[in-house]
């Protein structure tokens, strides 16, 4: 097993952060009082957790900081949080499963929308890659630091630890609308202790047309969840077009109650995620070049996937022009396979994933980053993570 050295003051490991103290030191001010050595706080939950690549944020610091904060020891209370969202996991995925179980595809029922749902919480290694990212943001944003080695202020600042896929078998199905409204029902009878709490829905879209849901659809949800008298702040559906084409719908969930989730006082959070079989396929091995592409690690760096990062990091790095047209590949890529639902297998077609001829790109974007040949190598890896994860 690599094991990780706690960050101690050395500062040859951190390139000028010479102490984890006195950086938080300086960083972690309240109203004008600095807190004392190795004094954190817990902060009100993120609005939004997700990976700042771009923006105000410097890149060059944001990576030596995370890189300094990976370092620390935090091993212990990222597998606490990570075992203690198991009861809330399973519990929403029986939720789930009850409420939309005539929806859901069988034997005897294959036309059916839903092909599946799937409930996972965030691995260990998962946490403390996203921890750590956040911690970076938060403090180049001169915004208030956490303790990274506290599980309560992780479950805090991570707003998906748990988090739930529907798989729309057939998205075109004329039942698949009944998916919302049936949550929207169970959103609008929940009691004041509720167990599904909205805190925001997200339409990813390309266009309107390649949108699961119309608006009309999900407003039964915003409506069920703002006729609620202690909602607090109202919600609203946002639209996000992302820069890749990603299409799905997000929903964000506090799932504070009931109590058993707590770790101390404070629940977890999560996320329900809408998405045809398809853009589900692609997203898996998309997600890993997106890390990649904002130098982050996959999997805490985890050895297994070495192979997929030093393939693509050196093939998107071998000309100037590739990371403008691979944003292209990809954005047509999740057009296609969204257009293409639900048919699933096409005949006479081998490739599960659009290529790049098929994108019009070819001699843009080098061969060697075609998803299909990327997929592939991503599953060698997976099958190398799933042999040696459990490895002392």
């Amino acid at each position: 097993m690599i094991k990780i050295n706690t960050f101690k003051n050395d500062s040859r490991k951190t390139n000028g952060l010479a102490n984890i103290s006195s950086f938080y030191n300086k960083t972690n001010a309240i109203r004008g009082n600095v807190l004392p050595a190795r004094q954190y706080f817990n902060l009100k939950p993120l609005q939004k957790d997700t990976f700042t690549f771009t923006g105000n944020i410097d890149k060059n610091k944001k990576r030596e900081l995370v890189r300094a904060f990976m370092m620390v020891d935090n091993k212990d209370a990222c597998q606490k949080v990570s075992e203690n969202a198991q009861e809330a996991a399973s519990d929403l995925y029986k939720f789930l499963r009850t409420s939309l179980s005539d929806l859901i595809a069988t034997s005897d029922h294959p036309d059916r929308p839903i092909e599946h749902i799937k409930v996972r919480t965030k691995t260990p290694e998962s946490i403390r890659e996203k921890t750590a990212n956040i911690l970076a943001d938060r403090i180049l944003s001169k915004e208030e630091a956490f303790n990274l080695c506290d599980s309560e202020d992780i479950k805090n600042n991570i707003r998906d630890i748990v988090g739930a896929r529907i798989v729309l078998k057939n998205p075109n199905h004329p039942n698949a609308k009944d998916i919302i409204a049936r949550l929207a029902e169970d959103v609008g009878n929940s009691k004041k202790d509720r167990f599904l709490k909205i805190e925001k829905i997200e339409c990813y879209e390309q266009d309107k047309n390649l949108a699961y849901f119309d608006d009309s659809v999900l407003k039964k949800l915003e409506n069920a969840e703002n006729s609620h008298e202690n909602q607090g702040e109202k919600i609203s559906i946002v639209h996000n077009n992302k820069k890749t084409g990603y299409v799905a719908v997000h929903i964000d969930l506090d799932m504070s109650n009931p109590n058993k989730y707590t770790l101390n006082q404070n629940g977890y959070f999560g996320e329900i995620q809408l998405v045809g079989r398809d853009v589900s396929e692609l997203k898996e091995v998309e997600d890993l070049c997106y890390k990649l592409k904002g130098d982050n690690d996959i999997k805490g760096g985890n050895i297994a996937y070495k192979p997929f990062s030093k393939y693509f990091t050196h093939y998107y790095h071998s000309s100037p022009n590739v990371e403008q047209y691979f944003t292209e590949y990809t954005s047509k890529a999740y057009a296609i396979q969204r257009k293409k639902e639900p048919e699933y297998k096409q005949q006479g077609k081998k490739e599960k994933f659009p290529t790049i001829a098929e994108c019009g790109l070819t001699g843009k974007v080098p061969k060697e980053l075609d998803f299909n040949r990327l997929n592939a190598i991503k599953l060698y890896c997976d099958k190398m993570y799933e042999f040696t994860k459990n490895i002392d």
